[in-house]
């Protein structure tokens, strides 16, 4: 559950999806969001990119941190165009070999497993980049945001993933390379549940 505010609703990779630029966001996401993540998540999105926006900030998919060291954050790198997770602080960063084109569809994945003390990062149903870590995940218990820093209202630094996303999830396991790649539509497009 969340609320539009400003987001447009458009035609995405799967029926609709929401652009959001600028000031646009999806807020007031439950803090509740990760309670049931124990050792694992994933999250995972179809985002199409639209390129650096006017705001000097990353391009946020999914912002789901509270003050440090708690929650992640799930974005595109500024400028680059690069995938990005970080885990409890900013301490603690994965970044993605590839960037993530222009005006084309990407799905995009991030991994983290506290028992194999694993961050992993995929790109279109692929494995781009691992990361050892000896952090935990640690409950957020802040609001999450979709699009934007959950903070500009606050301090005005807005951070939109400008374009559109869709089909953001989020578990609390970790998905195998296999259903990721079928999430991508890799194996079978047919087969893939888009409810």
């Amino acid at each position: 559950d969340g609320i539009i505010n400003g987001a447009v609703w458009t035609t995405g990779k799967f029926g609709s999806a929401l652009e959001i630029t600028g000031t646009q966001f999806v807020e007031n996401i439950p803090a509740l969001f990760d309670t049931p993540i124990i050792t694992a998540f994933t999250v995972t999105a179809w985002v199409k990119w639209y390129g650096p926006s006017p705001y000097p900030h990353d391009y946020i998919i999914f912002d789901g941190r509270a003050d440090k060291p708690y929650g992640f954050c799930f974005y595109l790198r500024y400028m680059t165009g690069q995938l990005v997770m970080h885990l409890n602080d900013d301490s603690t960063v994965i970044y993605s070999t590839l960037t993530v084109p222009h005006e084309a569809w990407t799905f995009v994945a991030g991994v983290f497993n506290d028992d194999t003390d694993t961050l992993r990062l995929y790109i279109n149903g692929k494995q781009d980049s691992t990361l050892t870590t000896s952090l935990h995940h640690l409950d957020s218990y802040h609001p999450a945001m979709i699009g934007n820093n959950h903070w500009a209202l606050g301090d005005g630094q807005w951070a939109p993933i400008n374009g559109i996303q869709d089909e953001i999830r989020i578990y609390n396991r970790e998905l195998t390379a296999s259903e990721i790649y079928d999430l991508y539509g890799g194996s079978n497009a047919t087969d893939i549940s888009i409810d």
